[in-house]
């Protein structure tokens, strides 16, 4: 391979690498009212164009709030009795790591 074959290669990885991680969006959960009651967080990430990558910050008051990771059947039913994750910092961050596939949030303070 050339000189000019190698730089182009490596140019094109340094370029893949950079638009990754251009691509990925920090999003804060409910906007400027963060995790909370009486928000409608359902309406919130339908305008949001999600990807694998992104992440989802969650800021609360940790003594009324938490974040629950569930299942489809877990949110349906609104418990939290089988969580797949559980955060309480006030502050927590998740990135999204499967590109397919839906993810689901619920606080299981009551």
């Amino acid at each position: 391979m050339t000189f000019f074959g190698k730089a182009m290669l490596i140019v094109l990885v340094v370029m893949m690498a950079a638009s990754g991680s251009a691509m990925a969006t920090v999003y804060q959960v409910g906007d400027l009212a963060g995790w909370t009651f009486n928000y409608n967080y359902n309406e919130w990430a339908f305008f949001k164009q999600f990807q694998a990558g992104d992440t989802l910050v969650f800021n609360y008051d940790p003594q009324l709030h938490n974040v629950m990771q569930v299942d489809i059947n877990d949110y349906n039913s609104c418990t939290g009795s089988n969580p797949l994750a559980t955060f309480n910092s006030g502050s927590d961050s998740i990135t999204l790591d499967t590109p397919d596939g839906d993810y689901f949030f619920l606080c299981g303070i009551p």
